[in-house]
């Protein structure tokens, strides 16, 4: 009984903290929901590079990679050649940003496709 209340106290995981994130692809009046899983999911137009195939002009074979881990979700621009927006900002490419949910991520410049953060 000790041993139980020792686990708890230590912060082990029992599942209930746990929240659900999505990606919500929208582009050319399209909507698309794209779970979140723990881990890491890559975004690009190569399905041997990437996790989610998106074929929007201009996205690089790896393009972005997005990361959850618990309650932490983060995205990583891949180097790609036309950029990633976060907010409307151009993020730096290879800096890992954490992500809170209503973020927007617009990829391969103003004409590429938009991922919104939302929580499940």
């Amino acid at each position: 009984m000790l041993a139980d209340s020792n686990k708890e106290a230590k912060g082990i995981d029992h599942g209930a903290d746990k929240e659900s994130f999505f990606l919500e692809r929208s582009a050319n009046g399209n909507e698309e929901r794209i779970t979140l899983n723990q881990g890491k999911l890559v975004i690009g137009r190569s399905a041997e590079s990437a996790d989610y195939v998106d074929l929007g002009e201009g996205l690089s074979r790896a393009h972005i990679e997005f990361g959850m881990d618990r309650l932490l979700c983060t995205a990583k621009d891949l180097g790609s050649r036309n950029g990633s927006l976060l907010n409307g900002q151009m993020m730096i490419p290879y800096k890992l940003y954490s992500l809170e949910a209503g973020d927007r991520l617009q990829l391969a410049g103003g004409g590429g496709p938009v991922y919104q953060l939302k929580k499940a």
